[in-house]
C-alpha cells in the first residue's frame, strides 16, 4: 500500500462515527466537519462504552463537546487505535461549523476578552462575564486530552 493509499485508508470524513479503543471500552465521535488548516472537528457523544451501543442511537445521541482532533493522523501512527464504524447525519444543530474561543489575557494572566473564531473569521467579545463555557476551545486536543473528558 502506497503512502497516499495508507492515507485514504484512515481519512474520516464527515458523517462517519469512529470507535475508539479505551483500556476499559470505547468512546465515540462523530467528524462534522474539515477545514483546510486544521484538523477534523468532532463531535463526541455519549461518554465511556464497555460494549458497543446501538449505531442508529448512538448516532442521534446528543453531543457531548465538540473538538479539534487529529483523529486521522492519530490513527495513522497508533497512538490510537480506532474504527469507523458507520456513517449518520449530523444533527441538525452540529451541522453549522462550531464556534471556538480563544482566551486573550493580560501580563498578569487576567482575561482581557475573547476571539470567537467560526471556521471562516474572527470576531470578539469584550463583556469578560458573557458566559462562553459552552464554546470548545480553539485547541488541537491531543489523544489524552480527547479522552480524558469522556470521563
Amino acid at each position: 500500500m502506497t503512502k497516499s493509499e495508507d492515507e485514504a485508508a484512515t481519512a474520516f470524513k464527515p458523517g462517519d462515527i469512529v470507535e475508539i479503543d479505551l483500556p476499559d471500552g470505547f468512546c465515540y465521535v462523530q467528524v462534522t466537519h474539515h477545514h483546510v488548516s486544521y484538523p477534523e472537528v468532532v463531535r463526541a457523544i455519549g461518554g465511556r462504552h464497555s460494549a458497543r451501543p446501538d449505531i442508529g442511537l448512538l448516532a442521534t445521541g446528543q453531543t457531548r463537546f465538540h473538538a479539534l482532533f487529529p483523529l486521522s493522523a492519530a490513527c495513522r501512527s497508533g497512538r490510537i487505535n480506532a474504527r469507523r464504524i458507520g456513517d449518520a447525519a449530523i444533527p441538525e444543530p452540529d451541522r453549522t461549523f462550531p464556534r471556538f474561543k480563544m482566551p486573550v489575557k493580560g501580563k498578569r494572566g487576567e482575561l482581557l476578552y475573547w476571539w470567537l473564531w467560526d471556521g471562516d473569521g474572527l470576531t470578539y467579545e469584550s463583556d469578560t462575564a458573557t458566559d462562553t463555557s459552552d464554546l470548545p476551545l480553539r485547541k488541537i486536543l491531543t489523544v489524552e486530552e480527547l479522552v480524558g473528558q469522556f470521563d
